[in-house]
């Protein structure tokens, strides 16, 4: 699939693209159909609409069941910087979305240790820093997840799909294995990783999260209400502990 999608984007744009990354899930060994989309990083030498248009045009090929594609669009010169989102264009599919949702940290160091070639040079420069993407992580716990367990406490008739609930468990659990270890590691990784750092109470609903990542439909709770209240206080645990 991301070869006949690097072919495709070739041919609509001739030489103009000079490297093509697969990141995220697909990069990191567990992507899965139902829930995840493709992360991708394009370089060029500089970049107009002509050139996006041609990268964004067969993004068909990449049409997953977690979404359309994401693409970070960049320069070799601004991977060998640190992660600057005001530097940077980033679509979702046509749409074009806040650069700092993909020109990050984690997708930086993902790419250079992890990153799929597509198209292009296999080695070059990535700027990689263990304290950036601790910062980055903690930030982003303490910041948007911590939002996050706010607003979803103030609807606590909601009952959410457990698709759902387990990526938002294994999405902070990956953040706070960067933000304590400086690793960028999958979600799928990340929950085993994790298990160490918080209380027993907090392991069923880790571990009902990873097998759902890995496949498996059998749920560790007998309904939805009770996930639902252990994932708030779960990821309200983790933000809590990062925001100081």
């Amino acid at each position: 699939m991301g070869e006949a999608y690097a072919n495709a984007v070739e041919l609509a744009a001739p030489g103009r693209i000079t490297g093509l990354y697969m990141v995220g899930s697909s990069a990191l060994g567990d992507w899965q159909e139902k829930v995840s989309n493709f992360d991708l990083v394009a370089v060029a030498d500089c970049w107009d609409e002509s050139a996006i248009a041609a990268v964004l045009g067969p993004r068909g090929l990449l049409r997953a069941a977690g979404g359309p594609p994401r693409v970070a669009f960049v320069t070799f010169a601004q991977l060998q910087a640190a992660p600057a989102a005001g530097d940077a264009v980033c679509h979702e599919g046509r749409r074009r979305i806040d650069a700092g949702e993909l020109v990050t940290p984690l997708t930086w160091a993902v790419l250079a240790e992890d990153g799929v070639c597509l198209r292009g040079p296999e080695y070059f420069s990535v700027h990689v820093a263990e304290d950036e993407l601790r910062s980055w992580a903690a930030q982003r716990l303490a910041g948007r997840w911590r939002t996050w367990v706010a607003r979803a406490g103030r609807a606590p008739g909601q009952l959410w799909r457990r698709s759902a609930l387990a990526e938002d468990v294994l999405e902070v659990t990956r953040l706070h294995v960067a933000a304590t270890r400086g690793q960028a590691v999958s979600k799928l990784r990340s929950g085993p990783m994790a298990l160490d750092d918080v209380a027993g109470r907090f392991h069923r609903v880790v571990t009902d999260a990873v097998g759902y990542r890995g496949g498996s439909r059998t749920s560790m709770y007998w309904g939805p209400v009770e996930r639902k209240h252990h994932t708030l206080d779960l990821i309200g645990e983790l933000t809590h502990r990062h925001a100081g």
